[in-house]
């Protein structure tokens, strides 16, 4: 969440709604993956990898701003 968290907000300017709807959606995938990896390991592995695809995406279109 913390890499979330800079490539969504560390960025020079506002955020932009694009970049708080991702780290909204990596915050709810994490908190889901936690909740239901208690149950099924599979499930707390599948939302660490929505999370770092999130990541990615936020990386390929926020990257070069990045400061």
């Amino acid at each position: 969440m913390a890499a979330s968290a800079v490539l969504a907000l560390g960025s020079a300017g506002p955020p932009g709604r694009w970049g708080v709807a991702a780290l909204a959606v990596a915050g709810l995938v994490a908190v889901a993956g936690t909740v239901l990896g208690r149950r099924r390991e599979r499930a707390a592995f599948a939302a660490a990898v929505a999370v770092a695809v999130v990541d990615v995406a936020l990386l390929l279109v926020r990257g070069t701003g990045i400061a």
